[in-house]
């Protein structure tokens, strides 16, 4: 027999048809004849329930219609089969917590007839009374008492931030974490990187610096009121487009009539022909399109942008790692995705000696294919060498997840709508 390994899982509701083999001695005739000794080869049904709980998210996104017809498919399945009857302890794990085996593979769908679709279900694959889908040739160990199920809802489009984006890590029960996708892919904008090589120029006009040094009080050039103004515009960190844009508009604007040497060449700078320009003379800067729309090219709100100073090389720079100078701003690498919406099940089983195909139509409910009491599925304690198919009793629901969060304040005390503090 195969060795069994200990574990612990989560699980989504599932129904399904299966037929297992096993170790001990039966007649010729009652066993499965895809029996290998150690595993079948049998049938195996899913289904749904027909509404879904209301949500805040859209309607859409979490297929809350009402109704099974706003299902959106389902992949990335994950089924475990468990030595233990009934339902499977994630924590802590038990002796009879055995998992056998890794994750079973669906793969021929055959109600409703579908090509091979892998550990998955297509959106329109349910039938209609039952909400049920059949695969064929399932392999399933015998000795078999219960099944973990996980499945992801098949993203609607390619816009990871509507329907959001999850990775499962592990297979032991006990041990299964989903992981946030970051939206950052790892490489620096190169929008961010010219924004701040044209803050760069405007910083380096000739003789600006030195106006925010005392010390240069006797030359012709110096200007107490723009070197207060170039200690405020090397302070600035917000590097989004739009902010620099407002930033550059603003200093343009305080600078554009002024005949004073460092002022006209803070202007020249400003109006770079490579960024911005003032073709009407009006005061209002056409800023080149090129560079719009940072960060949002690295797909990241344009909070997350920052443009940092260096005195040294009269400098800006892009920062990706968060948290610089005291800042308290998020990595890069700190954006995720929204979380996917994923389905679990964690059930016991019903099982028989028959294969149950024709019970599976568009009018069948799952009640009436279950629970027949001539034909129907029986209760079972575990898969024998005999069984044929199995139903998974739990129709399959949404995964309940946790997300802890902390906010932190300047003070360390927040305050409600009337002005009372919590600390």
């Amino acid at each position: 027999m195969k060795k069994i390994f200990k574990t612990t899982m989560a699980f989504v509701a599932a129904v399904s048809l299966l037929s297992f083999a096993g170790c001990q001695k039966v007649s010729k005739e009652e066993v499965n004849p895809t029996f290998d000794g150690e595993a079948v080869k049998t049938q195996f049904s899913i289904a749904f329930p027909s509404n879904v709980a209301k949500t805040k998210m859209s309607a859409a996104t979490v297929q809350d219609a009402q109704t099974i017809a706003s299902f959106r498919g389902m992949d990335n399945i994950v089924l475990y089969p468990f030595a233990k009857t009934g339902i499977v302890n994630t924590d802590p794990i038990t002796s009879s917590d055995v998992k056998l085996g890794g994750a079973i593979a669906l793969t021929s769908m055959i109600k409703p007839s579908a090509a091979t679709v892998t550990n998955s279900i297509p959106a329109t694959s349910l039938l209609t009374a039952s909400n049920a889908v059949l695969y064929n040739d399932v392999t399933i160990p015998v000795g078999t008492g219960s099944f973990l199920f996980y499945g992801k809802a098949i993203n609607a489009g390619s816009e990871k931030f509507v329907d959001g984006e999850l990775t499962m890590v592990g297979d032991e029960p006990s041990k299964i974490v989903f992981k946030h996708t970051q939206t950052y892919a790892g490489t620096p904008s190169t929008k961010g990187a010219a924004l701040a090589t044209y803050l760069s120029g405007i910083a380096q006009a000739e003789h600006w610096a030195e106006c925010a040094v005392s010390g240069n009080s006797a030359e012709t050039w110096y200007n107490a009121s723009l070197g207060d103004l170039y200690t405020a515009y090397t302070g600035l960190k917000a590097g989004s487009s739009l902010d620099v844009q407002a930033a550059v508009q603003d200093l343009y604007s305080t600078l554009r009539t002024n005949t004073d040497p460092v002022s006209i060449n803070i202007v020249t700078a400003i109006k770079n022909a490579t960024y911005a320009a003032d073709a009407n003379d009006d005061g209002v800067l056409e800023f080149q399109s090129t560079l719009d729309g940072f960060p949002a090219d690295i797909l990241l709100p344009d909070g997350a942008a920052t443009l940092e100073y260096t005195a040294g090389t009269k400098t800006f720079a892009q920062v990706t790692s968060g948290d610089n100078t005291g800042r308290n701003d998020a990595a890069y690498t700190d954006f995720v995705y929204p979380a996917s919406l994923y389905y679990y099940a964690n059930s016991g089983i019903k099982t028989s000696n028959t294969l149950k195909n024709a019970y599976y139509t568009n009018e069948a409910t799952w009640d009436g294919i279950v629970n027949d009491a001539t034909n129907g599925y029986k209760d079972g304690t575990s898969i024998s060498v005999s069984t044929r198919s199995v139903a998974i009793l739990d129709a399959i629901q949404y995964a309940v997840g946790r997300l802890d969060a902390t906010v932190k304040t300047a003070n360390n005390t927040l305050y409600d709508k009337k002005g009372e503090a919590y600390d």
